[in-house]
């Protein structure tokens, strides 16, 4: 069973950012600006990202569809905290990326929506020495959201955030965020082949006109 939904690329959007939390921020992009694009529009947008990122098996998907297609008061209360999470997550590390300081309101209301999205998860044993959260397909916003947010605590608790960037490809059109791993933090775009490979072309193109102008 399937939930007919817009057209969307939420299943196929790369996952650039090196930290889930960063990835789901980054199913939006030029925010603020005429080429604005949203890829989670619907539920199913976000639970075909959810599966296309490792939140949720497909199986486990299929169930929640089920569910959701039951009761569409849940449908649309999931997508919106899902989104309103994702915007917060966004504020906060786009300030971060910035070399600001997020405010004090966003990282309350993160510590808060960590707080009720965690208690219904268990610490597991991962058969490799180690023990993770697990979280219930019930409630489904803390199975799909509850990951994210605390992809997101993480990340804030970890450190080394003067590698948490932005890309500014397309002069801002882009905005995604990365966590830049490459040993010495030279990181600069998103994707060099999408972003950075634009940035050069327009450069070229720039020269090319100067150099006709003067010639």
């Amino acid at each position: 069973m399937v939930m007919l939904g817009e057209e969307t690329r939420a299943g196929q959007l790369p996952l650039v950012g090196g930290i889930l939390a960063l990835d789901f921020t980054n199913t939006s992009s030029g925010r603020g600006s005429e080429a604005h694009l949203d890829h989670i529009r619907t539920t199913e947008h976000l639970i075909l990202w959810a599966v296309h990122s490792g939140i949720l098996a497909g199986q486990d998907a299929e169930r929640i569809r089920m569910t959701l297609a039951r009761d569409k008061q849940k449908q649309t209360e999931l997508l919106v905290e899902a989104l309103d999470v994702r915007e917060l997550i966004y504020r906060i590390a786009s300030r971060i990326a910035s070399k600001s300081e997020p405010s004090k309101r966003d990282l309350a209301r993160l510590r808060d929506e960590f707080r009720v999205l965690l208690e219904p998860a268990s610490l597991d044993h991962m058969g490799d020495g180690r023990y993770d959260w697990s979280f219930p397909e019930k409630p489904v916003t803390s199975s799909i959201i509850g990951p994210i947010v605390l992809s997101a605590v993480e990340m804030l608790r970890q450190g080394q955030l003067d590698r948490l960037k932005q890309c500014p490809g397309r002069d801002g059109d882009c905005g995604w965020l990365f966590f830049d791993r490459t040993k010495n933090a030279s990181r600069r775009w998103c994707e060099m082949s999408v972003c950075g490979n634009r940035a050069k072309v327009r450069r070229h193109r720039e020269r090319q006109f100067w150099a006709e102008d003067v010639g």
